[in-house]
């Protein structure tokens, strides 16, 4: 298992929060943080390296 970390992004570009997440493999913690997408701005992080960016989701009109 390996350690990532899930951003939470405002629309200002800073961070509202985090959640930890342990997977074993990228694909497992993306499908794990796309379980957390709530309209915000997400990055996933393996340490240092960032695995995914997920995009505010704009509202419809």
């Amino acid at each position: 298992m390996s350690g990532y970390r899930l951003y939470f992004i405002s629309r200002s570009g800073r961070i509202e929060g985090r959640t930890d997440l342990e997977a074993t493999d990228d694909a497992k913690a993306i499908g794990l943080a796309e379980k957390q997408l709530d309209g915000r701005g997400v990055e996933l992080w393996a340490g240092e390296r960032l695995v995914k960016k997920f995009e505010r989701a704009e509202p419809k009109r």
